[in-house]
């Protein structure tokens, strides 16, 4: 992998790179790939791509980066090529991460990639066919929402603290889960939100360390229920102690008997909820809470019989009914970590069994439909980042945030205002970071990012609609 982490980039100017530039150590046989856009607000863009020794087929065999200078020409492009700005790194690193700020919103760029000269290129399959703005060079800052900045909203998911573990036993190192964790919340701090929300799977299996350490790191943010809220994903459900005997599942909080749904050889089993002894988030419950005139819901769809699939329990459904005919024009963001719709049914890998169950989602959507202030439903799960339609909750953007502690490995701001919202994510610049992103680019046979970075467009946009309800 690499071995240097590229440091702060420098702008050249107008024109042609310097004689400092890569265009002057070109290497025949470097291949720049993996080429792909992190970010874009309205007055930036954080691209990203990996450089390796030769050209080769993107999964299946994890490749060894090569460290490389970095280098990105972005020019408007309504402006000839020759006036590109050219922004410089002459660091070697074999995961490469630039951020052009200064840039001019609602403007329309073309940029190049490159490392010792070879220009870096898109090679996943699903990005080349579905996204235009990294498989063309162009992409377009984002425009604010119209009408006064009230708040920002910051979200996590699928953080799976206690992954990399084994690769650090005998060591003093740190799991790649714990520190993705905290250099994500680092730059969330700065950010400044209003509110953090964790949406779900924040362990790798809810094993009592894994908890213990999740709860570390993020009490250094802040306080629970306060700072930060938290839904619970398919990863932390209760479990039963045979599922891993060495995880000493047996030392939590039992599950009371009413709360099982299970059948067969190991019904008689026992299901113990750990999650309960270090958050405050009892098992198959929501919350609400208030950040000024913007109402959270947070939905618990995770299901103790089930490690892939939810479910919204017939109580909890209830209360959620309540809790939005209480009040149906506030605006209103809901989360849970399983997705629901139709369409994200249709097109996430495992289809609707791995989804929330199709009565729990239907009974939802209807109880969104029936609250106008309903605006926005938080989902992870699925790792990808996707907006998809309601299909009976259609004043609702149903969103898939992409996973924060597997490839991407990003965090996800929305700012807030009167006329609508600016949804961006962010991938976090620290030399810990950097290092362990061409492992997480090749997890899972290198498959992963065709189903996770979907479209650009997709994981940083703008809604303009009337949210003057939140002042």
């Amino acid at each position: 992998m690499g071995s240097a982490v590229a440091g702060a980039s420098i702008s050249i100017g107008v024109g042609e790179a310097s004689a400092q530039s890569s265009s002057s150590r070109r290497h025949a046989e470097l291949y720049a790939a993996d080429l792909h856009i992190v970010t874009i607000t309205d007055t930036s863009v954080t691209i990203a791509w990996m450089t390796y020794a030769k050209r080769h087929f993107p999964y299946f065999t994890e490749q060894d980066a090569v460290p490389a200078d970095s280098e990105v020409r972005i020019s408007r492009a309504d402006l000839p090529d020759g006036s590109a700005q050219v922004h410089y790194d002459a660091s070697p690193t074999g995961y490469h991460q630039m951020r052009i700020g200064g840039l001019v919103p609602g403007t329309t760029y073309r940029f190049e990639a490159r490392s010792n000269g070879v220009r870096a290129v898109p090679n996943y399959f699903a990005t080349k066919l579905i996204d235009p703005m990294t498989r063309d060079g162009f992409f377009t800052t984002l425009t604010r929402p119209p009408g006064d900045y009230v708040q920002t909203v910051a979200v996590l998911n699928d953080t799976h603290v206690g992954l990399g573990e084994h690769l650090v036993v005998g060591t003093d190192e740190t799991p790649y889960s714990y520190f993705m964790l905290e250099d994500e919340l680092a730059e969330i701090k700065a950010a400044a939100p209003s509110i953090l929300l964790v949406n779900g799977d924040l362990t790798s299996e809810a094993r009592p360390h894994e908890l213990r350490k999740a709860k570390e790191i993020l009490d250094g943010y802040g306080r629970e229920k306060v700072d930060y809220f938290l839904t619970r994903g398919n990863h932390d459900r209760p479990h039963r102690a045979s599922e891993d005997p060495r995880a000493a599942y047996e030392t939590g909080t039992l599950l009371p008997k009413e709360l099982e749904a299970s059948s067969g050889s190991s019904a008689s089993e026992p299901f113990y909820d750990n999650v309960i002894d270090y958050f405050d988030l009892p098992y198959q419950q929501m919350w609400v809470t208030r950040r000024g005139n913007l109402r959270i819901v947070g939905l618990d769809s995770s299901m103790a019989e089930n490690s892939a699939g939810g479910t919204i329990r017939p109580s909890q459904m209830e209360a959620f009914r309540a809790e939005m005919a209480s009040d149906p024009s506030v605006p209103t963001i809901v989360m849970s970590h399983h997705p629901l719709s139709l369409e994200q049914a249709a097109t996430a890998w495992g289809s609707r069994p791995f989804l929330m169950d199709k009565r729990s989602a239907t009974q939802v959507e209807h109880i969104e439909a029936s609250a106008q202030g309903a605006f926005l439903h938080l989902g992870g799960h699925t790792h990808r980042g996707r907006r998809s339609r309601g299909h009976i909750a259609t004043n609702v953007d149903f969103l898939e945030t992409p996973a924060s502690g597997e490839f991407p490995n990003v965090y996800t701001l929305i700012d807030l205002y009167t006329g609508g919202y600016m949804v961006t994510s962010h991938r976090p610049d620290t030399a810990r970071v950097r290092g362990r992103m061409v492992p997480e680019r090749w997890s899972s046979h290198g498959v992963l990012p065709e189903g996770t970075l979907y479209r650009t467009d997709n994981r940083n946009f703008t809604v303009v609609r009337d949210l003057s309800g939140l002042i």
